[in-house]
């Protein structure tokens, strides 16, 4: 496990804690065909399952992904997990579907029971995204509310700088998630 200490201006040195000791999964997608998972499942909620479940201390842990096809979950993967495991690569992801992330239990009866489960997260597609004529949109705002700006008629003019310099044939894709505290408007290209 990395651990991970900074100092602060007091010359105090403090560290983030291996665990939160909250139930929670989380999905990121590395690239088109690759997504890491990564999980913390206390021993007590470990615990509640395995009782209500009636199933003894030794039941493994499982990790299983499902693709969304056509309105259903398809499981494509299941892997059994060692003792411990708090995170797992998946290769071999379609780039371009939606996939999901389950830690779960095989009951008795061979039913899967969901632990933890991700939000359906969108791969990529593979290769370059695609010209598609549409409305470009800065989005601009510092720790306020953030406010969206159709930035149409700017991009119209061929400006797509502030510094008035055009790009040919370039579409307009710049945004800024951070400005200033009152300065509101378009976002800058650089």
């Amino acid at each position: 496990m990395i651990s991970i200490h900074c100092e602060g201006e007091d010359g105090m040195v403090t560290s983030l804690p291996e665990r939160y000791g909250e139930d929670y999964i989380g999905v990121l997608v590395r690239d088109p065909y690759h997504i890491f998972i990564y999980w913390e499942l206390t021993e007590n909620m470990r615990k509640r399952v395995l009782h209500n479940w009636g199933l003894g201390e030794d039941t493994p842990c499982r990790l299983r992904i499902e693709r969304e096809d056509g309105g259903r979950w398809e499981t494509v993967y299941v892997a059994e997990l060692p003792p411990g495991a708090e995170s797992w690569y998946v290769n071999g992801v379609t780039p371009g579907e939606v996939y999901r992330a389950q830690i779960g239990l095989n009951a008795s009866e061979g039913q899967f029971v969901v632990i933890l489960a991700s939000a359906a997260i969108h791969l990529p597609p593979a290769g370059p995204a695609k010209r598609l004529p549409g409305r470009a949109l800065a989005i601009s705002g510092g720790i306020r509310p953030v406010a969206l700006e159709d930035m149409a008629e700017q991009q119209a003019d061929g400006q797509d700088r502030e510094d008035g310099h055009e790009q040919e044939g370039a579409p307009f894709s710049s945004f800024s998630l951070y400005r200033g505290d009152n300065e509101r408007g378009q976002s800058s290209v650089r």
